[in-house]
């Protein structure tokens, strides 16, 4: 890839692609089976072709010596470090050398005994094109710098032992306009579930019908069956006041009926349930109302046995939109900033609020 220039305007029209032809293997069909969980179709996904690319780079194998290596924290930007650029077209980029490729290493240790279970590293942010290895084997990555993502460790788990991750990260001169990062920028995550769990960001909450008196919660809750046969689940969910600190105080304010669902091998299922809440505390904008807020505590049992938690928090509130008065945040006129540019339409549904989902427990890598 040739260097380019950062001087044009932000709005500038790119430069027409060159065509070109690589002359050695890419990682690309080793990678592309990490974001299978974004395609809907089955048929569709990818599959993982044989073969273990860069299992012989040294930096990936466990009797590599890397005492000479670094030691940091993360989350790391490399770029940031410096030093700063005096000459180049560098301005857009904070003129901060944040391009290049690094490796990451790190033993884990992984407790005994947890044959069965499904073992997940989750990365905030790497920039970009990350490769993951553990114990010398490929396990997946993801190209884009600026999401998160997910890669499978379980096939690659040593139970009871030393397990080493190496990651690889490529950041190409020139790709882009402002300043990007470098190196795993942000927090990575060791995730244990049983082999039975809800789904990385698996809940989704919509709440209608809101008004002072009485809201409609809306809940789906996908759940994995990370095992090689057909499973029996029972699902509840039971939702429960947040104060100001953000803990779940006193009883449950409403629940859920359990639904029971059975999920086919290596597979996923998606429920939908909802409930009536009375006399709801209503998020909204301070400082004329609070930001009151709910958790949904979903509880996955197996054979009477609960073998995953995972907590939702959201708020209940209305949006209404008046095309002449603005925006009304559960019936009192809201705060705004007014554009500058020329009007567009609106598109708003009334009494709706969505939320996403994350896990309740995490363990740090």
């Amino acid at each position: 890839m040739n260097e380019d220039r950062d001087e044009r305007p932000a709005g500038a029209e790119p430069r027409p692609s060159v065509q070109r032809t690589a002359n050695v293997p890419t990682l690309k069909p080793w990678i592309l089976p990490t974001g299978n969980a974004f395609i809907k179709d089955p048929a569709k996904r990818h599959q993982r072709p044989a073969g273990n690319p860069g299992g012989d780079v040294p930096y990936v194998r466990e009797d590599f010596d890397d005492r000479s290596w670094r030691h940091v924290d993360l989350p790391h930007d490399w770029g940031i470090e410096g030093p700063f650029l005096e000459t180049g077209p560098h301005g857009g980029m904070g003129r901060l050398p944040s391009w290049g490729v690094g490796w990451y290493r790190k033993t884990l240790h992984i407790a005994p005994g947890g044959a069965g279970r499904s073992i997940f590293l989750d990365v905030d942010g790497a920039m970009s094109y990350a490769t993951v290895w553990l114990n010398g084997q490929i396990a997946g990555g993801w190209p884009y710098g600026y999401s998160s993502w997910r890669v499978d460790l379980t096939p690659y788990i040593r139970h009871g032992g030393a397990n080493l991750l190496a990651i690889r990260v490529d950041n190409p001169p020139g790709s882009s306009r402002w300043y990007p990062g470098g190196g795993i920028y942000r927090n990575v995550w060791l995730t244990r579930t049983h082999a039975l769990h809800v789904s990385r960001w698996g809940t989704f909450v919509r709440t209608r019908n809101v008004s002072s008196s009485s809201a409609t919660i809306d809940l789906d809750v996908t759940i994995d069956n990370d095992s090689p046969r057909s499973e029996t689940v029972d699902v509840a969910t039971d939702i429960y006041a947040v104060d100001a600190g953000g803990a779940s105080a006193g009883d449950a304010v409403a629940s859920i009926a359990p639904v029971e669902v059975t999920i086919a091998a290596r597979s996923n299922a998606t429920l939908a349930g909802s409930v009536t809440m009375a006399d709801p505390r209503l998020w909204g904008p301070p400082p004329n109302q609070r930001p009151n807020r709910y958790v949904a505590v979903t509880t996955v049992l197996h054979r009477g046995r609960t073998v995953d938690r995972y907590e939702t928090r959201f708020g209940i509130r209305d949006l209404r939109i008046d095309p002449d008065r603005g925006i009304f945040v559960n019936g009192r006129a809201g705060r705004h900033q007014r554009r500058q540019s020329a009007p567009r339409p609106w598109r708003a549904r009334r009494g709706i609020q969505h939320a996403r989902g994350r896990a309740a427990a995490r363990d740090p890598a």
